[in-house]
């Protein structure tokens, strides 16, 4: 049985510093910003990028890499992980809750990284 304290995010309990520091080290988080960045590479050489979003951004380790190919915003439910994302400063701004509905449509590209295995 999975352990309640993690149902939303692990790093949610984590204290700040630490959820960034892990964000920012781990290896395999390293590797798959690469993944992720060759990934819009090659959506951005069919599409113009010019908005994108970022649901579930947790401390904000990926939106460095997202802002590389245009203006985005993070998305987060947990308080103290938004805080934590606004704190690296990298998204235009960083919302504390569910997707907007008018964002859905506005946004070029939406992801959804370590989101999908906290759904039921």
């Amino acid at each position: 049985m999975s352990d309640p304290r993690f149902a939303d995010s692990a790093l949610e309990h984590l204290a700040p510093a630490e959820a960034i520091a892990l964000e920012d080290n781990l290896w395999w988080v390293s590797g798959r910003k690469k993944i992720i960045e060759t990934f819009l590479i090659r959506i951005a050489a069919q599409i113009s990028i010019s908005r994108l979003v970022d649901v579930g951004c947790g401390s904000g380790g990926n939106l460095e890499v997202l802002a590389r190919f245009g203006e985005v915003v993070g998305v987060e439910k947990s308080k103290h992980l938004a805080e934590a994302a606004r704190r690296r400063e990298k998204a235009a701004r960083v919302i504390c809750g569910d997707l907007p509905g008018e964002m859905k449509s506005s946004a070029d590209v939406v992801t959804l990284f370590d989101v999908l295995e906290h759904i039921e």
